[in-house]
């Protein structure tokens, strides 16, 4: 019942795995809806280049896993099943989340031994972490591989599972860190444990710290480590590190670490066997079903409110903002149509789409308007929308700060200016609004196809407004009958 977005109704059947999966109570056949361009543009996509085998196969190496599990009891089939997992000799976890009381013999692996160490069992008893829920660590090693656990000679207050390889001569210590232990005791415990093993001995050290490697912050764990003397850092994001170790304890590994950068580029296959033609603006409706009654389209629109509240945002939005921006002559050049016989209005050229212009009040507030008539049907909420956005700019200037143009000379300059009543919204506004409404705002302009700028993850999430250059005005635009315009990915002008 009006539930299905694009794609979300293959995803739902292709997910079904038993025929108790899923129970199809009734049909709508028009819930279900194509383009005959699918195909055409799903062939011009670049195929992303498969990784390397990250584990060597060779009896000289030895292939160690780590992953916060966050559940062995619900994450346990996943695990054993991975394919990644039955390349590893070891296999080192950390947050468990088990406790003494369960049966380990359920977690039994073919072909593996397991330790297992609870958070309790890590904490004396008047810690604060002894009695709380969750952590563990846990080591799954081959049958056909020698440890030795080496135990400390007092209790540390240290979640670890520390080993020996007896014929590699090599530690291994599978460490946690709860964000919830100070830095300065888990850095005081582990600095005592490493020097009772003896620190000049080959050490690997992996695990979870929970200390952000990226940011401009103060490191005090990497930094300590690195006055003792450890290595090369390898780091992942929520992702497993795999690493392979030769009989010379050197490292092959996939986890480089690397600097930030808000370019990243995909490797791709870039050979197409055939140029393929370009898919243009097609001409037709692309609307949903229409709503059958107008109390409940208004309904709608007066519960959809503006938070004044700090907008968090993460990391991908503000890459993806920061890309636009980079390539915002680009996109616009690459928006333009190709001038035909025909000449059209804007409203003639919204019309070939099935949309039409709701005029707004120009008072240079009139990008801020159209967005509020977007969100609401109405045009009051402009002062909301502009203040919350400057807030989001005041919260990242830093990263817009090179966008600034001579006009402004510096983003403090800008964000006064673009702080008064009746200031024209530019491309920086414009995309930081999109964040703070988390939407994506899509642009109509004559002549050209629709700008997308992104302010969601979700393609469907869009606002429509169209532009005018020579009167720098900006009007709302909806469908036909007046509800929210939906455009497919091919009608529109991607970063």
């Amino acid at each position: 019942k009006d539930m299905f977005g694009t794609g979300m109704g293959y995803t739902a059947l292709s997910r079904v795995r038993t025929l108790e999966g899923l129970f199809l109570i009734d049909l709508h056949v028009n819930k279900f809806y194509c383009n005959e361009n699918i195909d055409r543009v799903l062939s011009q996509m670049k195929q992303i280049k498969r990784k390397q085998l990250i584990f060597q196969n060779s009896s000289n190496y030895l292939n160690i896993l780590f992953h916060n599990i966050e559940g062995l009891k619900c994450n346990f089939n996943a695990l054993q099943n991975h394919h990644i997992t039955q390349h590893a000799d070891f296999i080192c976890l950390s947050e468990t989340w088990l406790n003494d009381n369960m049966k380990k013999t359920n977690f039994d692996m073919n072909g593996y031994q397991l330790i297992h160490k609870s958070r309790s069992s890590s904490f004396s008893n008047n810690h604060k972490l002894h009695c709380q829920r969750r952590g563990g660590i846990a080591l799954y090693y081959r049958d056909d591989i020698s440890i030795q656990e080496i135990h400390s000679c007092e209790h540390l207050n240290l979640e670890h599972i520390t080993f020996e390889l007896l014929k590699e001569k090599l530690i291994v210590i599978n460490c946690y860190r709860s964000s919830q232990q100070s830095k300065t005791e888990f850095l005081t415990n582990l600095t005592k444990h490493l020097k009772e093993i003896g620190i000049e001995k080959h050490i690997f050290l992996i695990g979870d710290f929970n200390e952000n490697s990226l940011s401009d912050k103060s490191k005090p764990i990497e930094t300590k480590l690195k006055s003792l003397g450890i290595g090369a850092t390898y780091y992942s994001f929520h992702g497993i590190l795999m690493f392979s170790i030769n009989n010379e304890c050197q490292i092959n590994n996939s986890n480089h670490e690397i600097e930030y950068d808000y370019v990243e580029n995909m490797e791709v296959d870039d050979t197409l066997l055939t140029p393929l033609p370009i898919v243009d603006i097609p001409k037709k409706s692309y609307k949903r079903k229409n709503q059958s009654n107008d109390d409940s389209l208004n309904k709608i629109f007066k519960s959809t409110t503006i938070s004044t509240t700090t907008v968090k945002t993460n990391n991908t939005m503000i890459e993806k903002q920061i890309i636009f921006l980079q390539n915002l002559n680009d996109i616009i050049e690459k928006s333009i149509v190709e001038k035909s016989s025909i000449t059209l209005t804007l409203d003639e050229q919204l019309s070939d789409i099935n949309l039409k212009i709701i005029k707004i009040q120009g008072d240079g507030n009139c990008f801020f308007r159209a967005i509020s008539h977007q969100l609401c049907r109405n045009e009051s909420n402009h002062k909301t929308i502009r203040s919350t956005t400057i807030n989001y700019l005041i919260e990242n200037k830093d990263k817009f700060a090179p966008f600034i143009d001579d006009t402004d000379s510096t983003i403090d300059n800008y964000i006064e200016r673009m702080s008064r009543n009746g200031t024209y919204a530019d491309y920086l506004a414009v995309s930081a609004a999109a964040v703070i409404v988390n939407k994506n705002i899509l642009i109509h302009e004559l002549g050209k196809k629709p700008l997308f700028i992104p302010g969601s993850d979700y393609i469907d999430d869009q606002v429509h407004i169209c532009y005018y250059p020579d009167k720098l005005h900006y009007n709302s635009v909806v469908d036909a009958i007046g509800n929210t315009a939906i455009l497919p990915s091919e009608a529109i002008v991607f970063t």
